[in-house]
């Protein structure tokens, strides 16, 4: 410690040496010889620190090359004198190499022996062992100092080796990967290279957590980036890294479990990108033999029906890395290729061990690299076998092994250009099948026969055409089914068949809906849009936009050419007369589901032409069907008012005439948000009158959009929000109103589905201001029932964001519970939603918020009024919640701070283990074995 009286010192110091020039540095020193010889360690000590003071007060350029010389090696001589005393020779040989310009040249090897050559670094403190890499570092840093060092190339390797030899310090550590480089980049290692190797191969795969309130920003990834780039540094390391390797790969799960293994293919693939797959061949039958054994060991069980990417992306890259060396690549994988085929094939027809489909996926996975037409004849080999069932103990799991096996017959077909004889054996084996498994096996045989008529090699897709056709409607096909790809390719290749046999149907057949993802999945081109058309709008006129005909379309939207989507608008604006009946929500899903996947022309094209018939009120241009009516304005308002909202060439005028023409109050409100939202001028919320924002629901939904924009007023609506609540001006029954301020799902409310202009970490922003501002007005109500209502959609809303809210999860927490201590009474069904509100509130909440943060007072009330609801088994949907909570709430607390409640808690749950409700009386005794086990 550096004491008043020692900081005089050495300004008085400073005075005579450098301002009054009475004293030189050396005068200076040899006074201080009685102390610096003491008998007493620590005056010597107490020496050496008041002579690195004075110095610490010079200029870098201040002394002589001569005079930093003598204190370099006044400082080492005292290095060894004070090893193992709290002294500051280390610091000051520090000092002086680093705040010094005048460092003596050639001075390299005389500061290495003196500080590193027979030093045990490991037995310093900490900050003397920074100091000691740092000046390490420093010796290595230029050409020219690792020249006059390469005379004692064995030592310096020798000396690093044992000064960094089990450091610990996370800090140090990365001085040490650094300083590891230079060393391998500029020295030769000699008989030191498994010394060296091992220095940094006992670190792998680094483990570290930074403890809590960390302030050294040292992460597990950068230390890990670091100890591999070391690892991989040189050449001379392949044999030892990849023994570390292999090794790992091979330890039993207890010692290495599968993450770990999964983790060290990673850094193989990197391993070989380092070294060269020639260096690393020797190696790669053996890793081969380890990635069977993880694949297939009964234990792994993320994957049942693939291998773990981590192995699939490693074999490949092997694979394709063998092939770019040409004949001496390609005899290596054959014997890889041979070994595999042989080994995996037990696991593959003795299906019922579990690992079928996994193995399967091992094959495909050299199969993509490789096109080897032996691995696929292999393949469909042991898949016609498992397609027989021959080798099963069991026909009840004859099913499930089909299901796992046939996915892979379409994978290895989708990689060929060849189909030969095999095609058609496939086809009988699946014929056998069909009158058992007739589902299963007809959506692989679409499948299949897809993939064929892609390929020009069609077989039977009028079969499977015609008997898809017949039983679609009894089955009710998802929408990706492969009998719809199979329709598609029927289109691109065969239009006018498929269009034949769709008008063999009869009226009821082509009307019903399961029925409509036929017309959209053969829409590949103008020509097919222009055969499909027809069949679309009838199906829609009749149906309107019910769920399965909506899905259909947005899956379309998703997957199709703009170009057809913009005929699909078309066709509805055409024909708004007569779907303007329907007026169903789903139309407008789809419709901005659409406009999403429009191009900008198009869109822009679209919305122009329909503003410019809403604003002359003549939409005789867009079809001759029309009447210019109001009744027709409003149908091509409906059809086309999504399209407006997402639209950015809307003027202030084209919103005016929307709003006239519209009936609907929400859609004003939403088309002037849209256009706030879009428009560039800070003052377009003019747009509302005084009158309009004194309206609940336009306040909330101008307040998301402002929010969402991050407009400078948004901040300003939500406190006068708070205000009209605390006044009274907002009531109670407008809670459900109120509510939607963190609705931001579907139609009008998912900023992207309405192309609204979003700020960067706008759910982030708009919940911390919330919450700000929530608190601030919360603290002077006197009717909470509102901020109470708000709680379980903020907390919803808070699961969305990215980024953990802890900060502000804190400041609701006392809230919620706030609103508990305040239930006496249960009297009207509110007061029984709003409990139940609070109670999933508190749910979502405590997961989420630190509880070590928390105010015990607030933990003794959570737990307190809990139990009173779980003794109150007449109101049973809140006892059960309750001990959802109470659950919830024994997870997530330390123990410390909810075991006095122990007796509390047992004798709760007794009384409610006595309920007449089956699911309460579970519940009790599952929280009651939790408590048992924890205390």
């Amino acid at each position: 410690m550096v004491g008043q009286g020692d900081e005089e010192f050495a300004n008085e110091w400073y005075e005579k040496i450098v301002v009054r020039k009475e004293c030189t540095l050396g005068g200076f020193i040899e006074g201080l010889s009685e102390q610096l010889l003491s008998i007493d360690i620590h005056e010597r000590i107490k020496g050496l620190a008041r002579i690195l003071l004075v110095i610490k007060k010079f200029d870098k350029n201040f002394l002589t090359e001569g005079e930093v010389g003598l204190l370099l090696e006044f400082f080492i001589a005292k290095i060894n004198d004070f090893a193992l005393e709290k002294s500051c020779a280390i610091e000051g040989t520090h000092y002086v190499l680093f705040n010094n310009e005048n460092i003596p040249k050639n001075c390299e090897r005389e500061i290495f022996q003196g500080i590193f050559k027979d030093a045990d670094v490991q037995s310093w403190k900490v900050s003397d062992r920074s100091y000691l890499f740092d000046i390490f570092s420093f010796l290595i840093q230029t050409e020219e100092r690792i020249n006059n060092l390469k005379i004692l190339e064995s030592d310096i390797v020798l000396a690093f080796v044992t000064a960094s030899n089990g450091e610990k310090d996370p800090r140090l550590l990365m001085k040490v990967f650094k300083i590891f480089l230079q060393i391998v980049k500029h020295f030769s290692l000699g008989h030191f290279v498994e010394d060296m190797f091992d220095v940094v191969a006992c670190y792998y795969p680094v483990e570290y957590t930074p403890p809590e309130n960390d302030t050294i920003n040292i992460t597990r990834e950068m230390l890990s980036t670091a100890c591999e780039k070391c690892l991989l540094s040189t050449k001379s390391f392949i044999s030892y890294c990849h023994t570390l390797i292999q090794d790992r790969l091979t330890e039993s799960d207890e010692d290495n479990p599968i993450e770990g293994k999964l983790y060290d293919c990673l850094f193989l693939k990197k391993a070989i990108e380092a070294f060269g797959i020639i260096g690393s061949a020797p190696y790669i039958k053996d890793y081969f033999t380890a990635f069977r054994s993880i694949i297939l060991n009964p234990t792994l069980k993320q994957c049942q029906h693939s291998i773990p990417k981590e192995i699939k992306e490693v074999i490949q890259f092997i694979l394709e890395e063998l092939l770019k060396e040409g004949e001496r690549g390609r005899k290596l994988i054959q014997t890889i290729i041979d070994e595999m085929l042989e080994n995996v094939e037990p696991f593959i027809v003795q299906a019922e061990m579990g690992l079928c489909a996994r193995t399967l996926d091992f094959v495909y996975s050299a199969y993509e690299v490789l096109k080897d037409e032996e691995v696929k004849l292999k393949a469909f080999y042991w898949i016609g076998i498992l397609l027989e069932g021959k080798t099963l103990q069991s026909k009840e799991n004859h099913k499930e092994i089909i299901e796992e096996s046939l996915p892979f017959l379409i994978k290895f077909l989708s990689l060929s250009n060849v189909f030969g004889e095999e095609i058609d054996t496939i086809y009988k084996q699946l014929e056998c099948l069909e009158g058992k498994f007739n589902d299963i096996i007809f959506e692989h045989e679409c499948g299949i026969e897809a993939f064929l008529l892609k390929n020009n090699s069609e077989k039977y897709y009028k079969k499977f055409l015609h008997d898809g056709i017949n039983s679609i409607v009894g089955k009710e096909y998802n929408l990706n089914h492969n009998f719809f790809k199979l329709c598609h390719e029927i289109s691109r290749k065969y239009p006018s068949f498929l269009v034949g046999e769709l008008l063999k149907q009869d009226t009821n057949f082509l009307k019903n809906s399961y029925v409509f993802n036929i017309f959209t999945s053969a829409l590949v081109d103008e020509n097919s849009w222009n055969l499909m058309e027809k069949f679309i709008f009838v199906s829609i006129d009749v149906n309107g936009f019910d769920k399965i005909i909506s899905e259909a379309l947005i899956y379309l939207s998703k997957n199709s050419d703009s170009m057809i989507l913009e005929k699909f608008i078309n066709m509805l604006i055409k024909n708004c007369s007569r779907l303007g009946r329907h007026q169903d929500i789903c139309h407008s899903n789809v419709v901005a589901e659409v406009g999403l996947h429009l191009n900008t022309s198009q869109h822009n094209e679209i919305v122009s032409l329909c503003i410019k018939s809403l604003e002359e009120k003549d939409i005789s241009g867009l079809s001759s069907q029309f009447s210019n009516t109001e009744e027709c304005l409003q149908n091509l308002l409906y059809i086309v008012f999504p399209l407006l909202v997402q639209s950015e060439i809307l003027t202030i005028e084209n919103i005016k005439t929307i709003a006239s023409v519209s009936n609907k109050k929400f859609e004003k409100i939403i088309i002037y948000c849209s256009y706030i939202s879009h428009s560039k001028d800070i003052d377009s919320i003019q747009i509302f009158s005084n009158e309009d924002l004194e309206d609940l629901e336009t306040r909330i939904y101008l307040i998301k959009v402002l929010s969402i924009k991050n407009h400078p007023d948004y901040l300003k609506l939500i406190h006068s929000l708070f205000e009209d609540i605390n006044n009274g001006k907002i009531k109670e029954t407008d809670h459900e109103i109120l509510v939607n301020l963190f609705n931001f799902d579907g139609l009008y409310n998912d900023p992207i589905l309405c192309k609204y202009s979003c700020s960067i970490l706008w759910r982030q922003r708009y919940f911390c201001k919330f919450v700000e501002i929530f608190m601030e007005h919360y603290l002077f109500t006197v009717t909470f029932s509102l901020y109470f209502a708000l709680l379980q959609p903020m907390l919803s809303f808070a699961t969305t964001i990215s980024i953990p809210m802890n900060v502000e999860l804190l400041y609701l927490l006392p809230v919620i519970v706030d609103a508990l201590l305040q239930v006496k009474d249960i009297k009207t069904e509110t007061d029984h939603h709003a409990i139940i509100s609070l109670l999933n509130g508190l749910n979502q909440l405590l997961p989420m918020a630190p509880l070590e943060e928390v105010e015990q007072k607030t933990i003794n009330n959570i737990i307190m009024k809990l139990l009173e609801f779980i003794q109150d088994t007449s109101q049973p949907f809140i006892t059960l919640q309750s001990l959802i909570v109470l659950e919830t709430l024994t997870k997530v607390s330390p123990i410390e701070r909810i075991s006095i409640f122990y007796t509390s808690v047992i004798n709760a749950l007794s009384v409610a283990s006595k309920c007449q409700k089956r699911a309460i009386r579970l519940a009790s005794a599952k929280i009651r074995n939790q408590w048992e086990i924890l205390l």
